[in-house]
């Protein structure tokens, strides 16, 4: 039997080593746990950035980051336009305002921002986005934001105004909404929605200034946090001064927001178990990137870098004739628009970079090298090794992951290092190449509809 019912989730920020089912050693995902054992379950899998714009951009259509831009935009499709291209009721809901800036919101009927109340038809994305920017601008929050960015190099300005904006934003009820009403507003739809569907959930609640609620944060903390002190903590984090006490209070707001995800996913899965569409719908939960708690110097993810804190994310595949399987091969997220397109039976677009993980999913013994990027640095990764290289500096660190998981010591073996640093050039080459074609179709798809509206 076809399957044409597909859920994506993805939770910002969240790293899977923080997951239960991935090993935590808090119960963070009860309810994603049960899911998880009887799902394929990646645990070894990367984003192909470490921001959530540039991760996405890759999610959806299975480029590389630095090879998209917009004036290819009309050649290469998105996961959404594709499918709403063969009838199926596509929706996306989230509460990150810079998506709208994105190509993401393409192919979308509805793409639904649940902070600022905005439900964007994709015909009329261009003048509601207008709007959009224009009531996000005159927020005093966002004035302050702003000011914050700008006086961001200096600890003595920013560190006061960082605490006052922090506090605004936690009791003003935040700069995100939080995932019960993504969910409830799902629920809600849900009876409305014609199949087939393609549904993509965005939550943002494990994003910096976690902010879960007491009953949560105490579940895995065993004791509340005031919040003038959650304000202070996040005041801190950009200069990563913090003791261990505060580096504890931080970690543990994190995991009480997983927490507080968890619930969200897990009144989802019952909802669809009790009316009977849980067992003819494909579920998949993944991230965009992960977070840092001072692995390497620093909190959050504020300052580009490609370690695996910021990187290692999960990947839970949830479906009718998926075989409960823990995948422990390298994979990636370039793969995931491919293999969503796989399990609905269609086959991928021209452009696509990325292959179906269906095959492994299936027995298929396949290691597959996880690249990732942001501005100058890159990193190749396989089942034992990464090399991280700042193509500007030259700057190269080689880690072994299976000794060193933590990425703490640099292999100094020259001969390892110009062994990875070659596989580097091979996709830097491929990048280049794909930047070339990816360029002369778009002059070219240009034209022949500069000819063909001439003709009309």
């Amino acid at each position: 039997m076809r399957i044409n019912k597909l859920i994506l989730i993805t939770v910002d920020s969240l790293r899977a080593d923080h997951l239960s089912c991935y090993g935590y050693h808090k119960l963070t995902s009860p309810n994603i746990d049960e899911l998880a054992r009887r799902s394929c379950v990646f645990y070894k899998c990367f984003s192909t950035s470490c921001f959530t714009y540039p991760s996405l951009i890759s999610l959806h259509t299975s480029l590389y980051p630095s090879m998209w831009s917009p004036s290819i935009n009309h050649i290469v499709p998105t996961i959404a336009v594709l499918l709403s291209k063969l009838g199926f009721t596509t929706i996306g809901i989230h509460s990150n305002p810079f998506l709208l800036r994105s190509p993401i919101p393409q192919g979308f009927e509805l793409f639904i921002d649940i902070l600022q109340g905005k439900i964007l038809k994709h015909k009329v994305r261009k003048r509601n986005e207008s709007k959009h920017r224009k009531a996000w601008k005159i927020t005093f929050n966002e004035k302050l934001r702003r000011i914050e960015k700008y006086i961001k190099g200096s600890r003595i300005l920013y560190r006061p105004l960082a605490f006052i904006y922090s506090y605004l934003v936690l009791t003003r009820g935040g700069d995100k909404a939080n995932g019960e009403s993504i969910v409830n507003y799902v629920l809600e739809l849900f009876e409305k929605i014609n199949e087939p569907f393609f549904i993509w959930m965005h939550f943002m609640d494990v994003h910096y200034r976690y902010n879960p609620p007491d009953d949560y944060l105490k579940e895995v903390h065993g004791k509340s946090i005031s919040t003038l002190k959650r304000a202070w903590l996040y005041s801190k984090m950009k200069f990563a001064k913090l003791s261990e006490s505060e580096k504890e209070a931080i970690v543990s707001l994190y995991d009480g927001a997983i927490r507080y995800v968890d619930k969200q996913i897990g009144s989802l899965v019952k909802f669809l178990k009790e009316h009977g569409v849980l067992n003819t719908t494909y579920l998949i939960i993944t991230s965009d990137h992960g977070e840092e708690f001072g692995e390497h110097g620093d909190y959050g993810h504020f300052k580009p870098k490609l370690y695996n804190e910021l990187l290692h994310v999960p990947l839970i595949i949830y479906g009718p004739g998926i075989s409960t399987n823990e995948i422990r091969c390298t994979t990636s997220l370039i793969d995931l628009a491919p293999t969503i397109l796989d399990l609905l039976g269609i086959k991928k677009a021209t452009f696509m970079l990325g292959r179906s993980l269906k095959p492994i999913m299936e027995g298929v013994e396949e290691d597959r090298p996880a690249i990732s990027e942001i501005k100058d640095l890159i990193s190749y990764q396989d089942n034992r090794y990464k090399l991280i290289v700042n193509i500007k500096t030259g700057h190269k660190e080689l880690y072994d992951l299976e000794n060193d998981p933590r990425e703490q010591n640099p292999i100094t073996s020259s001969k390892l290092v110009k062994d990875y640093e070659e596989k580097v050039k091979k996709y830097l080459l491929m990048r280049s190449n794909m930047r070339k074609i990816l360029f002369r179709e778009s002059v070219r798809s240009r034209i022949k509809t500069l000819k063909l509206s001439r003709n009309v």
